[in-house]
């Protein structure tokens, strides 16, 4: 009996375990018509774009973005990015240790009936040795146009840069440049 309420007790912590890392990151819906011209990140933290869910704004400071995995931007209002800004599924920059390791994974990007400068599934930046990873990103776009779109990008001053298993699909729309990654 010992042994079933260990396994029992084991499982119910794994459940928990499993569940509350998948519910990592934000939705950020955005589907109002306001025009966005500062950029949605998945993991902003501030709410100055006007999204009906999540937040989406960021003030630039690498130190305060949010979870940069399993983050989804919705971009479905007919409206526009404009300003040469961009949409992320996540942004991730290493701050304050240069050789600190990043990695953004497993963000989601829609996008429909939309003009979009620039979109990312996710974007890593190492702005010193540290490596750069962007890995599982994925880009739904069904829009009006779009200048670039990638998958997932990831860039290292000095140390490894890989961009893996990204995908975006185009099932609509002008798109200048797009790639996996």
């Amino acid at each position: 009996m010992k042994r079933i309420m260990g396994l029992l007790v084991l499982s119910l912590f794994l459940a928990l375990y499993v569940t509350t890392g998948a519910m990592a990151g934000q939705i950020v819906t955005h589907d109002d018509g306001t025009p966005i011209t500062d950029g949605i990140f998945g993991n902003g933290p501030d709410d100055t774009v006007g999204a009906s869910t999540g937040n989406g704004g960021w003030n630039g400071d690498p130190g305060d973005l949010l979870d940069p995995n399993g983050n989804t931007v919705n971009f479905t209002d007919g409206d526009a990015v404009t300003n040469t800004k961009w949409i992320h599924g996540a942004y991730i920059e290493n701050s304050g240790s240069f050789s600190d390791d990043v990695s953004a994974d497993d963000n989601t990007v829609n996008i429909s009936d939309s003009t979009v400068t620039h979109v990312y599934g996710a974007f890593a930046r190492s702005s010193g040795s540290g490596d750069a990873a962007a890995s599982g990103n994925t880009v739904t776009f069904d829009g009006t146009s779009a200048g670039a779109i990638n998958g997932g990008h990831a860039e290292s001053d000095s140390g490894i840069a890989t961009a893996t298993n990204n995908t975006v699909t185009i099932s609509g729309g002008t798109v200048e440049y797009a790639t996996g990654g």
